[in-house]
């Protein structure tokens, strides 16, 4: 602490010749007092409300009407965005699904002698699923199965089965025998024996082959017309019958081929590709 004793300082102003004296004592005396004076601390709160008040004054002032402008701006751009959006997004390559039509429920039902189950448009989105030549056709296949009383769906199960809905040789043009049956009366034409001594049928057309299945099951197997007059009207006795008779006359295989057609059927009807 500097002792206390006045300190001559002269200060001169302009034409005044007068000395003026500092106490260095006082001013050493409030630096002291400033020093030992604990500052003053503002209460939390009054700190929030101060700096919300700042930020308050920082904003711009609005009207009310400048905000009412705004929300109807805003609601206007949303309901645009809504409009724009998409209903459903695409599932990829937008696959085909049965999810969404009626089909009759025909579980462990295999009488072939039924309605249609398939509509023409469910016929052309499973063959456009399995990557059929002939796309397209669904209601070639439909208007036949009303024709001759035969559920088109057996069709379409058989199809698959016998030339992977028309990808095999004997499915594609010359022959188009999409379901592999073998020379009769019912072909337009013959291929001659190949190197197992089958002779498979012929036809002028997609169209024409599809149709001699149908009148194959109904006016062979379903009118009893062939095989010893037993009228087989379901899946399992048209490929293995009873007493020999059937497609595979009783041999070896047909259990299974009964098994697959059936399996594709209950596949489709459970509405699935």
């Amino acid at each position: 602490m500097l002792d206390e004793e006045y300190w001559d300082i002269p200060v001169y102003e302009p034409e005044c010749y007068e000395v003026v004296y500092v106490v260095p004592s006082q001013i050493i005396e409030a630096q002291e007092q400033a020093r030992l004076t604990p500052p003053k601390i503002q209460p939390e709160k009054e700190r929030e409300a101060d700096t919300l008040r700042k930020d308050e004054s920082l904003q711009p002032h609005m009207s009310g009407k400048g905000v009412l402008v705004l929300l109807a701006l805003g609601a206007v751009v949303l309901i645009g965005i809504i409009a724009h959006v998409p209903s459903h997004s695409p599932s990829q390559d937008s696959t085909p699904s049965f999810q969404t039509i009626s089909i009759p429920a025909n579980s462990g039902d295999y009488t072939v002698t039924q309605s249609n189950e398939l509509s023409p448009d469910q016929i052309n989105a499973i063959l456009k699923y399995y990557g059929s030549p002939y796309q397209g056709e669904g209601q070639d296949i439909y208007d036949l199965g009303q024709q001759y009383g035969i559920d088109d769906i057996y069709f379409l199960a058989d199809y698959r089965k016998e030339s992977s809905f028309g990808n095999s040789v004997l499915a594609s043009a010359p022959y188009y025998n999409p379901t592999g049956m073998e020379c009769s009366d019912l072909a337009q034409g013959c291929t001659g024996a190949d190197g197992n001594g089958r002779n498979w049928g012929t036809w002028t057309s997609p169209r024409n082959g599809y149709e001699a299945w149908f009148k194959q099951i109904s006016e062979r197997y379903v009118s009893g017309a062939i095989d010893g007059g037993y009228r087989l009207t379901t899946i399992w006795l048209i490929a293995c019958g009873p007493a020999g008779t059937g497609m595979y006359d009783g041999g070896s295989g047909c259990n299974q081929y009964a098994s697959d057609i059936e399996r594709w059927v209950d596949t489709w009807r459970a509405g699935k590709l």
